[in-house]
C-alpha cells in the first residue's frame, strides 16, 4: 500500500481494500470486487492487499493469481483446491466471461466464500454490469459484494510515480522529461514500458546525457506515432477546425486564416508531444527557437485573457488526446 501513489480521487477504494485485509477473516463483504480501466493500477491494489495480509498473517494460507488458473483445472479440482484457502485474490474475472463453465465456477467460489465468511478479492477490468458475456448468476453474485473503481492516475499521480522511479532506478530524467511524459501517457503501464527502454538505453549503451536528450525526444516521437497522434495528426485536428490547410499552418503565410491555428497548433505540439522547441520551429516552417516561444507566449496569453480562446484550445486538446487514445 505504501508504494501505491494516489490522490483524494481514489482514497475509497484504498481504504476499502485495507479494511478487507485488516477484516479477512471475518469479511464485511464478500466478494470485494476492483474494476478500473487497463493502466489503472487495479492490479498493483490487489496485489497490496495480498502482499499486507502475508505481513499480518504469514501463516494464514491465501491464493493470489490470475483467473486464467481455473481456465486449466477441473470443477472438481477448482473445488478441492481454492475451497481449501482462507482468502483468494483473483486477478483478471473478466476473462471468465466468455467462458461457461468458467462463469459457474466463480459463482460456485463466490457462494463458497460467502457462506464461510472468508474474503475473496477479485478484479475485473470494468464494472461487471457493463461486461459483455457476464451470466446473469454471476452479475448478481458479483454485484451482491462491495464494487470500487479504481480511478486512472490523473497527471499529477503520474508525475509523482515518474519522479520516484526515476529516483528509484537512477534514470538521469529531467523535470522537463517527466513532466512531458506525464502530460502525455495516460496509464501507468505505458509509462512503464517507456521507462523500460530508457533505462536499457542508458544502462547498456552508456549514453552521455546530450545524447539522452535526443534518445528521450525521438523514443516520444516514435511512441506517439504509433499511439496515432503525431505533428501531422495534430495540424490536420487543428486545421479541421479551423477550416485551414495544414499545409498552410507549417508553412509562411501571415493572413488571419492561420493567426490562431498556428500558434494553437504549436501549442499542441509542444504539451501533447513533448517536443523541444527547436523541433516545433523545424515542423513550422523552419522558425527559430526564438519565434516558436513567442508565438507558445502569444497563445497563452490570449488563454488567460480570452475564455473563447480558452475554450477552443481545451476543446482541441480533447480531441488529439482523444485520437490518441483510439
Amino acid at each position: 500500500f505504501d508504494t501505491f501513489i494516489m490522490n483524494r480521487k481514489n482514497d475509497f477504494p484504498v481504504a476499502a481494500a485495507q479494511e478487507a485485509v485488516n477484516k479477512a477473516l471475518s469479511p464485511a463483504y464478500t466478494p470485494f470486487v476492483i474494476y478500473g480501466q487497463s493502466g489503472s493500477g487495479k492490479t498493483h491494489l490487489l496485489g497490496a492487499m495480498a502482499n499486507a495480509l502475508h505481513n499480518n498473517a504469514p501463516d494464514l494460507p491465501f491464493f493470489y493469481g490470475g483467473v486464467e488458473y481455473l481456465d486449466h483445472i477441473s470443477l472438481s479440482h477448482f473445488r478441492s483446491s481454492l475451497i481449501q484457502e482462507q482468502v483468494v485474490f483473483l486477478d483478471d474475472i473478466q476473462r471468465a466471461y466468455v467462458n461457461p463453465e468458467l462463469q459457474d465456477a466463480l459463482v460456485a467460489l463466490i457462494d463458497f466464500f460467502h457462506a464461510s465468511s472468508r474474503l475473496l478479492a477479485l478484479c475485473a477490468d470494468s464494472h461487471p454490469a457493463g461486461s459483455p458475456g457476464v451470466s446473469q448468476k454471476l452479475l448478481s453474485r458479483l454485484t451482491g459484494g462491495l464494487l470500487v473503481e479504481v480511478k486512472k492516475p490523473d497527471m499529477d499521480i503520474r508525475r509523482q510515480y515518474l519522479q520516484q522511479k526515476n529516483s528509484d532506478n537512477t534514470l538521469g530524467l529531467s523535470k522537463e522529461h517527466i513532466l512531458s511524459l506525464a502530460q502525455h501517457y495516460q496509464d501507468i503501464r505505458s509509462i512503464d514500458g517507456l521507462l523500460a527502454r530508457i533505462s536499457a538505453y542508458r544502462s547498456l549503451l552508456h549514453r552521455q546525457e546530450a545524447d539522452m536528450d535526443k534518445f528521450f525526444e525521438r523514443t516520444l516521437e516514435e511512441s506517439h506515432s504509433q499511439r496515432f497522434l503525431t505533428s501531422d495528426k495534430i495540424l490536420e485536428i487543428v486545421g479541421r477546425h479551423f477550416s485551414v490547410s495544414p499545409q498552410d499552418i507549417a508553412g509562411k503565410k501571415r493572413d488571419k486564416s492561420v493567426a490562431l491555428a498556428r500558434p494553437v497548433a504549436m501549442l499542441l505540439c509542444r504539451e501533447l508531444l513533448g517536443l523541444s522547441l527547436e523541433r516545433v520551429g523545424q515542423i513550422f516552417g523552419g522558425r527559430d527557437h526564438s519565434s516558436v516561444l513567442y508565438s507558445l507566449n502569444k497563445i497563452k496569453g490570449l488563454q488567460e485573457s480570452n475564455k473563447d480562446t480558452n475554450t477552443k484550445v481545451s476543446t482541441l486538446k480533447h480531441l488529439c488526446l482523444t485520437q490518441r487514445e483510439t
